[in-house]
């Protein structure tokens, strides 16, 4: 799920979300930094390990493994299994058309292009929660302007070891990239796969093509996207799980 709809089901879940909450319900998206593997807080195993760690080392970060776990929540009935049904949601909403679609726009491989084109039902999500409310969007960017980057990315170079330039680097990029669009219309959407494309995948995206697939997600998640949030608040299920 985009990061708006994560920072929405984390405020849902925890009254007392704070900025570290916030922070830590997007972060395992900074995968695509490349900086971390998808594995290390999307698999369970990675997410435990990285628990422990920051439990041992660093408590006072428990609110940005608490957002984490959010975050593992959200992906598993987007990605895994919704209403007792496999796949999950965004996978489960993907048309034909808008699979050609996505693969017009980014010229990838069929396996790929599915997993972008779950990306596009996300945002599609994102999309029709922000023209409901725009508390996300500020969220982020109070958090963006609360944690200390610098000392979280000391703590991610220690346990990913990594060099902590470049991870300090890489996390004022990945916050920068995640407060740089209004999402709540259709234009920043092009703007925002366009730079994913360029900058973390490493591809040309076609705007028109890109723009299309855009306005179908939209149309595919219409009737859908709040009924598909308010049921996933609403699960007791908090066990850490395997996303794909």
């Amino acid at each position: 799920m985009f990061f708006n709809a994560h920072t929405y089901y984390a405020i849902r879940k925890n009254a007392n979300a704070n900025a570290l909450t916030i922070a830590g319900g997007i972060f395992p998206d900074f995968a695509k930094t490349r900086l971390i593997s998808w594995d290390d807080l999307h698999k369970k195993q990675g997410i435990l390990e990285f628990s422990g760690f920051i439990q041992k080392s660093h408590p006072k970060y428990q609110s940005f493994l608490d957002g984490i776990i959010y975050h593992n929540d959200l992906d598993y009935t987007s990605h895994n299994e919704y209403k007792n049904s496999k796949p999950g949601y965004a996978y489960a909403t993907i048309t034909p058309p808008l699979f050609d679609l996505v693969k017009q726009a980014l010229k990838t491989d069929d396996a790929t292009t599915k997993s972008l084109s779950h990306n596009l039902i996300e945002s599609g999500v994102d999309y029709h929660l922000l023209n409901q409310t725009i508390e996300p969007i500020t969220l982020v960017k109070d958090a963006a302007g609360e944690i200390d980057m610098r000392e979280l990315a000391s703590i991610l170079s220690v346990f990913y070891e990594k060099n902590e330039d470049e991870m300090f680097a890489g996390v004022k990029d990945f916050f920068a990239f995640v407060t740089r669009y209004d999402l709540r219309i259709i234009e920043e959407w092009v703007k925002l796969f366009t730079d994913l494309g360029t900058s973390y995948l490493k591809i040309n995206v076609d705007k028109e093509h890109i723009k299309k697939a855009l306005e179908l997600s939209f149309k595919l998640t219409k009737d859908t996207w709040r009924e598909y949030l308010e049921t996933s608040i609403a699960s007791k299920n908090t066990e850490i799980k395997d996303c794909n």
